[in-house]
């Protein structure tokens, strides 16, 4: 960048920081140092009636071409006679026919090219419109499906295959895991079932056992209500189990529960005294007399029968 000084004087001498050409003022402007014109040591253009221009610290002679020839005979493109009788004959042009076909043809090869363009042109809109739709139409049936990396379905899913199990399988990635369904209530959680806790498999069967978790209405983990060890296959329900007691005479396999075991004489009252709320088919050891007793209903009566006959 050049920064002249602002008020120079006579023959004062400036070079750029950046190197280059010194420059030296001759008012009212810099020149550059010892290349004309420097002061007034400019020679002058010589003095032969031509024309000088300015170049490179010399004079060169300006040649200016000759105007066109006005001759008749030197004029393109003129009628065949002079003056023309009008209206002029394409035939009185000289070379018009030749120049026109050639321009004929040139603008029949031209529509030819726009034609053959136009039809390019077209095919391609043709098939970017087709593209267009396709791309529509399998946008719209990705936007249905279910994404493999997570998703939420809107709708139910059906496992239906042709012939074979239908399987459904839930596999964690991970020890420490769980593979999980949850129950929800809306948003909110209330049931867990995990096909495989978190616990770890050390080997031997153990971790990885089967569990349920209750929920509470807030959707908070509650605590495990059922589970089944896969090393042992003990079920344990911690908060115990309820069950219907079967009525009389019922021997099926159905599960009771205790009070109904111990009602029906699977394990006998021992005390001085009779029970005061005995069931039918109760058993009662009377510890005073060494007697075993069994309460019997025969549906008019209900006593207690002495079942052995001598006592101890």
């Amino acid at each position: 960048m050049y920064d002249f000084p602002s008020d120079p004087v006579l023959n004062q001498e400036y070079k750029p920081s950046s190197g280059g050409q010194t420059y030296i003022f001759k008012p009212p402007r810099w020149v550059v140092k010892g290349v004309p014109p420097e002061g007034d040591n400019l020679p002058e253009a010589p003095e032969d009636g031509k024309q000088y221009a300015r170049q490179d610290a010399d004079w060169f002679e300006v040649v200016i071409p000759p105007p066109p020839s006005t001759a008749w005979d030197d004029i393109p493109g003129k009628p065949a006679t002079f003056p023309p009788t009008l209206p002029i004959a394409k035939s009185d042009v000289t070379d018009l026919p030749v120049e026109l076909t050639a321009l004929h043809n040139r603008d029949a090869q031209l529509q030819t090219s726009i034609d053959d363009a136009v039809a390019v042109n077209t095919t391609q809109q043709t098939a970017i419109n087709t593209n267009t739709a396709d791309i529509a139409v399998h946008t719209t049936a990705i936007a249905g499906k279910v994404a493999k990396a997570g998703d939420t379905m809107t709708g139910n899913l059906a496992i239906a295959p042709p012939s074979g199990d239908a399987v459904l399988t839930v596999r964690k990635s991970a020890a420490g895991s769980g593979s999980d369904i949850f129950g929800s209530n809306g948003s909110l959680t209330r049931w867990l079932l995990r096909l495989g806790n978190p616990a770890l498999e050390s080997g031997g069967n153990v971790g990885s056992d089967l569990s349920i978790v209750r929920y509470n209405d807030a959707g908070a983990g509650v605590n495990t209500a059922f589970s089944i060890t896969r090393a042992t296959g003990i079920v344990s329900m911690p908060l115990g189990s309820t069950t219907l007691t079967p009525a009389a005479g019922d021997n099926s396999t159905s599960v009771v529960t205790t009070a109904w075991v111990t009602s029906r004489g699977a394990v006998a009252a021992i005390a001085d005294a009779a029970p005061s709320s005995p069931v039918n088919g109760q058993l009662w050891w009377n510890s005073a007399n060494g007697n075993l007793y069994i309460y019997y209903m025969d549906g008019s009566s209900n006593q207690w029968v002495q079942v052995n006959t001598v006592g101890i």
